[in-house]
């Protein structure tokens, strides 16, 4: 977990390698979400991201990117989340 996408770099950097992002679209730090998440799927190919907002449009996404409008139902969230890291 991270409060911002710095921290989100500084915990990859230092080692962890998720198999799935969350993240808000407007995320504090150096960078937003959507950058946050190219960034990382560089990086770790394969890995599942799933964005949320209340103010953006999924076609405004890269193909790949699960998104999730605000307000949204965690439980919904982490059944995607479950049903993408089964599937692989």
């Amino acid at each position: 977990e991270a409060s911002n996408s710095d921290e989100a770099l500084a915990v990859v950097h230092a080692g962890l390698t998720p198999d799935a992002l969350l993240t808000d679209i407007r995320m504090p730090g150096s960078m937003n979400g959507l950058q946050l998440a190219a960034l990382l799927e560089s990086v770790l190919p394969g890995m599942h991201v799933f964005v949320t907002s209340s103010s953006w449009a999924r076609a405004d996404l890269r193909a790949g990117f699960s998104f999730f409008p605000k307000p949204y139902d965690a439980d919904s969230i982490t059944r995607e989340i479950r049903r993408a890291l089964e599937k692989g």
